[in-house]
């Protein structure tokens, strides 16, 4: 009989008394003062993944744990919540050391915290400001951060040489891809940005994408509390390419996922902050004792001997309800935040033109390549380098706005830039404008390089569709009805 098989079958013969003897003799690793923090909030991170049903990202969070500057505790109190929670994730935000002090005493506090992980199984981490050797002039760094921070990753993706360290693991069961970026360690380099791109690109249509990185902003430790500073340069080139993924730009136009939210430490502060384009990024409390972290009340100060002298997070992603609960363990408070609910019609509606017979244009990218409308002969037509939508609907007094739309003012020829408008999807009773005359029917707005922004369907009106042609229509435009284009 194999080691495994005799397990289970003695687990078998337990009785649920004996079971209960054995989980008291795992959690009397945990101090009796720390025991309401964690029966507490293995209630909540429970109520939260039950509440959250299938479509969901978790996971249990600890940043900038310094361990030479900390109490130590957050690998028991992370196995606790293990052991009484439906959690099986763990990502670690980075700064595992405060100073790296000589190569010896370096490596014997960070086996110490590696020792005390070995049985927290799926554990991973990103490597921070601190986890550099520059102490020892990177003699012994990368064995360092690979052999000791990275102990655990196992995955194909993973980049690791002196570049900087950087990978993706997929969850199947959550359909969700988690993005482990470098902002810290060797920074955001051109392979880096790379590596993102591909992993955005490869991502399966209707996934989740979480980012955890040390560093998204800076800190600014010259208020009181502390407050976020500046941008991390290196994070701002990658939540450009978020930005850029989830409004579908460019290489981005036939994606199915989104970035749901990023996730980091590096203020020794909670912070709610958001890209430019809604993407929630969540900067947590550090889990050592260092005098940064910020806020004042009791459950923001830090002594040993009480459950504030560390802090650890559920984290529970519900993307049915659009928010994410950071149930905090610890120091600090539990909170929620919203997700942006991103959808295609908001930033596209050329998708949502049809053809004559409600039919979808091209796979329902919405215009046609090559192709004109003729007002004389009610047909399309072939035209070299001309897009033409399909029939988008309208109603007198809309306000169509354009984006990334190449429709001049400066045509040399009326059937280049064409506005045509339909009381129904047929071939007649149609209004044609050409881009000389769009500003006199529809207060048309153009920008500084003469291309149409924005025009208003006559008021009065019976049109009930328009198409545009025009010589620039691609993947990255953008046709709203009555709806801001950000």
């Amino acid at each position: 009989m194999t080691y495994s098989k005799a397990s289970e079958r003695l687990d078998g013969l337990m009785s649920a008394k004996d079971k209960a003897k054995l989980n008291w003799i795992e959690d009397a690793s945990v101090p009796r003062y720390w025991l309401p923090a964690l029966k507490a909030g293995a209630k909540a991170i429970n109520t939260a993944l039950l509440g959250a049903g299938a479509n969901k990202s978790a996971f249990l969070f600890y940043t900038d744990a310094h361990w030479n500057y900390g109490s130590g505790m957050s690998p028991r109190l992370l196995k606790y919540l293990y052991r009484h929670t439906g959690m099986t994730k763990t990502n670690f935000g980075g700064d595992i050391v405060n100073d790296e002090s000589t190569e010896y005493d370096a490596m014997e506090y960070l086996w110490n915290w590696r020792r005390q992980l070995k049985d927290l199984p799926n554990h991973h981490s990103v490597v921070g400001n601190h986890d550099d050797g520059n102490a020892t002039n990177n003699l012994f760094s990368q064995e360092y951060v690979y052999g000791f921070l990275l102990a655990p990753e196992e995955t194909d993706t993973i980049v690791r040489e002196r570049t900087g360290m950087y990978y993706y693991m997929d969850n199947h069961a959550e359909h969700t891809r988690y993005l482990y970026l470098d902002t810290a360690y060797k920074g955001v380099t051109d392979a880096q940005l790379a590596f993102v791109k591909q992993a955005l690109l490869s991502t399966p249509d209707s996934w989740h994408i979480v980012a955890i990185a040390h560093a998204w902003y800076e800190a600014d430790y010259t208020t009181t509390p502390p407050s976020v500073g500046a941008l991390n340069s290196g994070a701002a080139s990658v939540l450009a390419m978020f930005d850029s993924y989830n409004g579908r730009v460019g290489d981005y136009g036939a994606c199915g996922g989104w970035v749901e939210f990023c996730i980091g430490g590096h203020t020794h502060r909670d912070y709610d902050v958001t890209s430019p384009s809604g993407i929630p990024i969540l900067l947590m409390e550090t889990d050592s004792r260092h005098v940064r972290n910020g806020k004042s009340g009791t459950r923001y100060v830090y002594k040993a001997g009480t459950d504030t002298e560390s802090s650890v997070s559920g984290i529970i992603a519900d993307y049915d309800r659009h928010k994410i609960h950071v149930i905090r363990i610890g120091r600090g408070e539990s909170r929620e935040v919203a997700i942006t609910n991103y959808t295609v019609n908001y930033t596209n509606r050329i998708p949502l033109s049809v053809g004559q017979e409600g039919e979808s244009i091209y796979n329902s990218i919405g215009y046609k390549a090559n192709t004109r409308w003729s007002s004389s002969s009610h047909a399309e037509g072939v035209a070299n380098g001309i897009y033409l939508t399909g029939y988008i609907p309208c109603s007198a007094g809309d306000i169509v706005r354009l984006k990334n739309i190449t429709m001049s003012k400066t045509a040399s020829s009326n059937n280049l830039c064409m506005l045509h408008l339909f009381r129904e999807r047929t071939n007649t009773s149609e209004g044609n404008y050409n881009a000389a005359s769009i500003t006199q029917y529809a207060n048309g707005v153009w920008d500084a390089d003469g291309n149409l922004t924005q025009f208003t369907v006559e008021a009065g009106s019976q049109w009930k569709y328009f198409r545009i042609q025009c010589a620039g229509i691609s993947a990255d435009s953008v046709i709203t009805v009555n709806e801001l284009i950000e």
